[in-house]
């Protein structure tokens, strides 16, 4: 059966991470993104994304608004902003088990997506050395070890 998964990238420029971040205009717009993530966490239920963007729909136009006030038109042309959402794989065995897709966003509608990152910083569990990781990840030993690797090499 496919295993379908999703990797997402944020990518942005040094001249719109220095011009965007900076703004105050984003504590009321983290604080609904953040309010509504919390209410749907506690739910346990499941929000329509359009539903979920038009909670702080308002907020993230007003950041975008006086973002471009702000910054002059040769540094908007610097401002590089894009998100990449889907599987990155595109190998053989995932092209064909898997299946392969790629979505990519850019200009300020991308920032969308990088409100996600402010959740996963708080939601992951980081791993700060090598023996929690093996904690975490035990060695495969015996029957199980040999069949990876026979597999592995198979593929």
């Amino acid at each position: 059966m496919p295993k379908l998964h999703r990797k997402t990238q944020f990518f942005a420029s040094k001249t719109a991470m220095e011009t965007l971040v900076p703004l105050p205009e984003w504590a009321p717009l983290l604080e609904e993104y953040s309010l509504a993530r919390v209410d749907q966490v506690e739910r346990n239920t499941y929000l329509d994304s359009q539903r979920y963007q038009d909670l702080f729909i308002d907020e993230f136009r007003l950041l975008e608004e006086k973002w471009l006030e702000q910054i002059p038109e040769e540094e908007r042309e610097k401002a590089i902003l894009y998100l990449t959402v889907g599987s990155h794989n595109q190998d053989l065995r995932s092209q064909m088990l898997d299946g392969e897709v790629l979505f990519v966003t850019a200009d300020f509608d991308s920032l969308l997506g990088f409100m996600d990152f402010f959740a996963l910083m708080g939601l992951t569990t980081w791993v700060e050395n090598v023996a929690w990781l093996e904690l975490m990840l035990p060695r495969y030993e015996g029957i199980m070890f040999r069949l990876g690797q026979w597999f592995r090499a198979a593929i």
